[in-house]
């Protein structure tokens, strides 16, 4: 298809990938069909490497495409959630990644970088003297990454799901941070699933631990319910 592209071998390990699951999800649409409107959902396919255990989408929409659907604001248009139901769940992730970092010894770090910022609920749960955050869309605050700069603690909370580069993805993450990391992904029993058309991989938290410990990354500790969590330092 026009402005699709297959993925035929694992982007972790080069493995072999066999077809794993189709889902229906969001983005939901009206299409004009028969001479009127016609309510949508969107069905995806998913792929599963048979070494590691990576799961990918494929087919899926190019880059280019991908990165017009987050920056556009179409993701969110398109999700069937009222905006003001979207916003009262990312602080309830935020304060909730906030007590588990405190728990685990993080607190009051000098600054803070966010990756998928969003509304910037997490760095003001946190709290850093220095908060600096990236986004997409940029329609959200302004919380630009100071080129060169290097932050305390750098937090990527459900983002890694929707990149095309995971790899390099977390090698930039790694490059951001002078101390701690965290990465949250989706994991296998969260709410409404980790397999959805906006979530290009699945990680299985093993998977995701390789691939942080592949980019230089010490893993300090792993939650895996009922999303994976994992903290590390560079």
């Amino acid at each position: 298809m026009n402005g699709w592209i297959e993925i035929t071998t694992c982007i972790n390990c080069n493995g072999n990938l066999q077809p794993y699951r189709a889902v229906t999800t969001a983005p939901y649409l009206m299409v004009d069909f028969c001479g009127g409107a016609l309510p949508v959902s969107t069905t995806s396919t998913f792929s599963k490497c048979t070494a590691c255990g990576l799961v990918a989408q494929s087919p899926r929409m190019t880059d280019d495409r991908i990165a017009q659907y987050y920056s556009s604001g179409l993701y969110r248009q398109t999700l069937g959630i009222p905006v003001e139901a979207m916003d009262a769940d990312e602080l309830r992730r935020a304060q909730d990644v906030m007590e588990w970092l405190y728990k685990h010894g993080i607190k009051n770090p000098a600054s803070h970088a966010d990756i998928g910022a969003s509304r910037g609920f997490l760095l003001q749960e946190i709290g850093a003297r220095t908060q600096r955050g990236f986004d997409t869309n940029p329609k959200y605050g302004d919380y630009k990454l100071i080129e060169n700069d290097r932050y305390d603690l750098v937090t990527a909370i459900h983002v890694l799901e929707h990149t095309t580069s995971p790899i390099e993805e977390i090698k930039w993450y790694k490059s951001l941070s002078a101390d701690k990391v965290l990465i949250e992904v989706p994991g296998e029993n969260c709410k409404g699933g980790p397999l959805r058309f906006a979530h290009l991989y699945y990680f299985p938290p093993n998977v995701l631990a390789n691939m942080m410990q592949d980019a230089g990354l010490k893993i300090l500790e792993i939650e895996t319910e009922p999303n994976t969590r994992i903290l590390a330092e560079v």
